[in-house]
């Protein structure tokens, strides 16, 4: 991928069509009769402005899996995450979550969907590692956003899930990124 033009992922990506229009993950999707796949993309065309930074990527990420985005710097593997999470508007092809288009989604529905770690790094004040991990469950209350016990839980089961339990107190701008 290079930062300043447009590339067809297509010529070297495993997940591109075959003759018969479908990739591997589809294909195999389609013989097992699974779940329509929780993101998928078809001849997405995405960037800033009227710049294209990746063209004819076509892409699905089954649920349960995890998908890794290997590229330089500047290629366009954040603009792809983006419009992905509809952070970014597509300039071309399609975007859906769980076989609706996202553009037909409310974003209030979309954040009970998706959620993307980025590579920035936030500064919150006065915030524990509980705190910011609790921050994702925003969507799942009411309009105050007050967390429940149910919240809680879930905050403190997937801090143990990820190993962070014992960081879970500590202030988040004293600890590393690794």
């Amino acid at each position: 991928m290079q930062g300043t033009e447009s590339q067809d992922f297509n010529a070297h990506n495993p997940l591109s069509k075959n003759s018969c229009g479908q990739n591997a993950v589809e294909q195999a999707a389609a013989a097992h009769n699974e779940l329509p796949p929780s993101i998928a993309a078809k001849n997405l065309c995405t960037g800033y402005g009227k710049k294209i930074i990746v063209s004819g990527l076509t892409i699905s990420i089954e649920p349960g899996k995890i998908i890794t985005l290997i590229g330089p710097n500047g290629s366009g593997k954040s603009t792809v995450l983006k419009t992905l999470t509809a952070q970014l508007r597509a300039m071309g092809g399609t975007v859906s979550v769980m076989g609706k288009a996202i553009s037909s989604i409310k974003n209030s529905v979309l954040a009970k969907k998706i959620a993307m770690v980025t590579t920035e790094r936030i500064k919150p004040e006065c915030m524990t590692c509980r705190d910011v991990v609790a921050t994702g469950r925003y969507p799942h209350t009411g309009y105050l956003g007050l967390l429940s016990p149910e919240d809680y839980k879930k905050v403190d089961e997937a801090m143990e899930l990820v190993h962070a339990a014992e960081v879970a107190h500590k202030n988040f701008n004293l600890i590393s990124d690794g």
